[in-house]
């Protein structure tokens, strides 16, 4: 069995650091670990004897799940000597969800994808260069 992909302390300071409490802090551990074990099988990341490789994408996950950005409890405004006080719900934490680019890297760092593999994906629509000195309603 691996050793955990972070520990509580390096998740409190990871940047900005914040006072994460410690059920949470294991809470959060081992959501990040089932979803990475979901991309790289529970057999092989049972075979891991090092996973430093995946410590920086568990941490970005597990930051992004205590930052809450979503949890505003509640907003308090007055008018005279104007002050905002916003109130966030810190029980609540954001989905455990890797993005495209941390899966692929998840994948490298485990020998899943080839280091000089790459994925086509459909992206913006590009504009002509030549078209961008004509005025907006007469584009190309």
């Amino acid at each position: 069995m691996p050793a955990d992909l972070f520990t509580p302390a390096e998740l409190a300071a990871y940047p900005p650091p914040v006072d994460v409490p410690e059920e949470t802090a294991a809470l959060v551990l081992a959501l990040v670990t089932a979803e990475i074990r979901g991309v790289v099988g529970d057999d092989r990341y049972d075979a891991l004897t090092d996973v430093s490789a995946l410590k920086p994408v568990a941490l970005a996950l597990a930051r992004r799940m205590v930052d809450n950005p979503g949890g505003v409890r509640s907003r308090a405004r007055q008018l005279d000597d104007y002050s905002e006080t916003d109130t966030y719900a810190s029980e609540s934490l954001v989905p455990a969800e890797l993005t495209d680019s941390e899966i692929d890297r998840i994948r490298r760092a485990v020998g899943l994808s080839p280091a000089g593999a790459f994925t086509i994906r459909p992206g913006a629509p590009t504009v002509d260069r030549r078209c961008r000195s004509v005025p907006a309603w007469r584009r190309c």
